[in-house]
């Protein structure tokens, strides 16, 4: 049986935040596979996911062959992610772009 990846998630990071003490401590553990919610709320931050745009792209060869598809296009989502805690100013952690065949 041949394995099908149901999305491709890329996550770009802002230079900025590791300025903050707690954000580069959780960068670290993001880093290191730990996931983005249970991360920030290990350290008492709230985090929302802002969807920026939602497009159609052209994807290659080698994301047909994961997604396991014939077609040559997948939906694509663009988001940040920001946290905040109680009395400080939201922070904006990263962007991720979201790829999904089936659309």
């Amino acid at each position: 049986m041949k394995a099908r990846l149901l999305g491709h998630v890329l996550l770009l990071f802002p230079p900025d935040k590791k300025e903050n003490g707690d954000i580069a401590l959780i960068d670290v553990e993001i880093k290191n596979g730990g996931m983005i919610g249970k991360m920030f709320k290990e350290f008492n931050y709230e985090v929302r996911k802002n969807v920026i745009d939602v497009f159609i792209i052209e994807i290659p060869k080698w994301l047909k062959e994961k997604f396991v598809v014939k077609k040559n296009y997948a939906k694509a989502r663009i988001s940040e992610f920001y946290a905040k805690k109680e009395g400080s100013e939201p922070i904006i952690y990263g962007y991720v772009l979201e790829i999904y065949p089936r659309f």
